[in-house]
């Protein structure tokens, strides 16, 4: 005799469901106008993607927490060269995208609980010339490291082979976030 997956399924949604209906009790007020915008979901939202701050918590980062324990938030903003100009610069903001636990390889923390170092998996699509279409995928590890210069990016291939394209954002912290709670709620169904 085994239990039915959807009956944990079940009780999962209503714990997500039941802390995504508070979420709109939050008031975050502080920030640029920009800030205000997104994350009320306007020119495209938190995440390029339309969503509220409250809907990416409540639909992207609330399930992943619940079911495996551990999930990541990357924030990133698109890098400006030379060309870009004072209005073209406008629109040009921070978002967010999360990571799922199997893909946070390895990080550390200083003494004041701030990432130090932190390795990440990523998936490189890679497109036929000819047809336009994605043929295959690689996949990279995304190094990035805090330095006194800022932060350290670096890529490299499954072998360990330095991939370029890296550099240094000059931030005074790794812009990542690690959600964790002490045990998933899925742990006694695996069990």
């Amino acid at each position: 005799i085994s239990y039915c997956p959807a009956h944990a399924k079940a009780a999962i949604l209503d714990i997500k469901n039941s802390i995504y209906q508070r979420l709109v009790t939050v008031t975050r007020t502080d920030g640029p106008v920009s800030y205000q915008e997104a994350i009320n979901g306007k020119n495209r939202g938190v995440d390029l993607q339309g969503r509220t701050m409250d809907d990416f918590i409540g639909s992207v980062i609330l399930q992943e927490l619940i079911v495996m324990g551990r999930v990541g938030v990357y924030i990133d903003k698109p890098i400006l060269d030379e060309t870009t100009t004072l209005l073209g610069s406008k629109f040009v903001r921070p978002y967010l995208y999360y990571y799922q636990s199997e893909m946070i390889k390895s990080w550390a923390y200083n003494d004041r609980m701030q990432l130090t170092s932190l390795l990440l998996q990523d998936s490189r699509e890679i497109v036929d010339e000819d047809t336009g279409l994605v043929k295959d995928s690689l996949t990279v590890f995304r190094h990035l490291r805090l330095t006194d210069a800022g932060v350290v990016v670096k890529f490299y291939d499954a072998k360990g082979n330095d991939l370029g394209g890296g550099g240094t954002l000059l931030l005074k912290r790794i812009p990542f976030v690690i959600f964790e709670i002490s045990s998933s709620l899925m742990t006694d169904v695996a069990d």
